[in-house]
């Protein structure tokens, strides 16, 4: 092949669903999910409806992780920044970090997660997000310290809360991958290639 021509546009892995010609199960999901969803039905969810079994009670699940725990939007968005980071989700990372900037967490800590760094500035709260997130991403498992900065500040209930967030959106990011879901294109810059972020 030329040098000058691209390679050809292949296929998305999965074509986007009509709603009008989807099974009944999975149509009565859409009208929950394009009432949250930043992209609608694209993205995860796509994918997810060709499971709607599966997808409903998810559904309900993500809900609860973003409405019901207790731990506030600022909290939320920083976890799912440290997972998407950890991860090089590019996907998501592109639709929380406006939501996280929104949500009252700082631009220099945003900027610090996205170059891979501990930010050099947090709230107690934030801190113990933060190290309890990198620390069950990175490493597996979380050190006793960190487990109880969490538990004082958050809570029992706000530890479970958070653990449940990070393996949400674990599967989310495999559904992604597996899509392989580019961002919009629309979408902020993409994540800078780290080898082992917050290493």
């Amino acid at each position: 092949m030329p040098a000058n021509r691209s390679e050809p546009e292949r296929p998305p892995r999965f074509a986007l669903l009509d709603p009008d010609t989807m099974a009944p199960e999975a149509r009565a999901l859409v009208d929950e999910i394009m009432q949250f969803a930043i992209s609608g039905i694209q993205g995860p969810f796509n994918a997810l409806l060709r499971s709607p079994t599966a997808a409903a009670p998810l559904q309900q699940f993500g809900d609860y992780l973003r409405s019901a725990t207790g731990l506030d939007d600022r909290l939320l968005e920083l976890a799912i920044l440290v997972h998407a980071r950890a991860w090089a989700d590019d996907y998501e990372w592109a639709l929380h970090q406006p939501r996280a900037l929104s949500s009252g967490l700082p631009a220099a800590t945003v900027d610090a997660i996205r170059d891979g760094r501990t930010p050099a500035s947090m709230q107690d709260d934030e801190a113990a997000v933060f190290h309890f997130c990198v620390e069950l991403t990175r490493r597996r498992k979380v050190a006793p310290e960190t487990f109880d900065r969490a538990k004082t500040l958050l809570g029992e209930r706000g530890v479970v809360d958070l653990t449940l967030l990070l393996g949400n959106y674990a599967l989310l990011s495999y559904l992604i991958s597996v899509a392989e879901i580019a961002p919009p294109a629309d979408a902020p810059p993409r994540l800078p290639p780290i080898a082992d972020p917050f290493g």
